[in-house]
């Protein structure tokens, strides 16, 4: 572990607790949203968790909706997200658009309902082909609890990639990372203000935003996958994260997956899954939930998703750009 990781994550908050799962809400019947279920007529860009359980619960968290309406007529973008709880009044709580939160490839949406109400971001992405989506949503704590959870959908076509010789079974895909973590950011951040004489421990924690990348190779010979977010950087505060591996796991034949997060030197920190999108799987959108990553800092919890395209392929749209810094 970095020194300078240690010494400035001393300096911020983690919503913390020491027994069970406190952050997730485990109540129900261990599933979310099915990703390959065709999304309602009229309603491309959302999900709602009614339908049958396909996200792990673990990575769905506490998500129970997610809905990406139509420009108002200001042509302000606007979500409307139902998470238990704690967000706003209405059940259905609807965030605004926030480009300062934006990071590469996903776009950021946010409410806090006043200064002593917990503050929630979303980041959303759209594959490059337009038939996948995902996002990750997540407050930065309060009381000894966050609420978060990601998810992915297919919005689009899907055909798994065929295989035409011995040795084009593997396919690989890259592209950019977004994540929430329960550290929280720096402030004053966007938390609404407060008088000077607030109480520090009635004030709600801003989530800190975790960039990165993504590189993931899949076998659609032997229909498995596997991967890495590296880059990994705690965007809000200015420092690297470890690297987290994406082991091996089986593709099903409806184009999904589930496996185990590793932290290379920490062993299984999570779990991640994930959905094919596009003819001959030209993209992919996943999530994972992983914790306790870090060797020196406790009950740290991140959320994150990401939807990429194939990469380095005849006819792919991108090369795999693997070297280059993140921007």
């Amino acid at each position: 572990m970095h020194r300078n990781l240690i010494a400035m994550l001393a300096l911020v908050a983690l919503t913390a607790c020491g027994d069970g799962q406190p952050f997730f809400d485990t109540s129900d019947d261990g599933g979310g949203v099915d990703p390959v279920d065709p999304p309602a007529p009229g309603d491309p860009g959302g999900f709602d968790t009614g339908t049958a359980g396909a996200i792990p619960a673990a990575i769905i968290g506490n998500l129970r909706s997610v809905r990406i309406n139509p420009p108002g007529p200001d042509g302000e973008q606007t979500i409307t997200v139902d998470i238990a709880s704690l967000d706003t009044t209405p059940i259905r709580a609807t965030y605004l658009r926030n480009t300062e939160l934006d990071i590469p490839g996903y776009s950021a949406f946010s409410v806090q309902e006043d200064p002593l109400d917990r503050m929630f971001i979303a980041l959303i992405g759209t594959s490059a082909d337009g038939t996948l989506q995902g996002g990750v949503v997540a407050d930065g704590g309060q009381f000894n609890r966050f609420f978060g959870g990601a998810f992915y959908r297919r919005i689009g076509t899907y055909s798994p990639h065929v295989p035409v010789q011995l040795n084009n079974g593997l396919v690989s895909y890259a592209g950019n990372y977004a994540g929430l973590s329960n550290i929280d950011a720096p402030r004053p951040g966007q938390i609404l203000p407060v008088p000077d004489d607030t109480a520090f421990n009635l004030i709600p924690g801003q989530p800190s935003r975790v960039t990165g990348r993504v590189f993931l190779n899949a076998d659609f010979s032997n229909n498995t996958i596997n991967g890495l977010v590296y880059q990994r950087e705690l965007t809000d505060v200015g420092l690297a994260l470890p690297d987290v591996v994406l082991i091996v796991s089986d593709i099903r034949t409806n184009g999904t997956f589930v496996g185990v997060v590793e932290n290379p030197e920490l062993g299984g920190i999570g779990e991640y899954a994930g959905v094919f999108g596009g003819t001959g799987a030209t993209s992919v959108a996943g999530g994972l939930a992983i914790a306790d990553y870090l060797d020196d800092i406790d009950n740290e919890h991140e959320f994150g998703i990401f939807v990429i395209s194939q990469c380095g392929q005849p006819g792919a749209p991108s090369p795999c750009e693997v070297v280059r810094p993140f921007p």
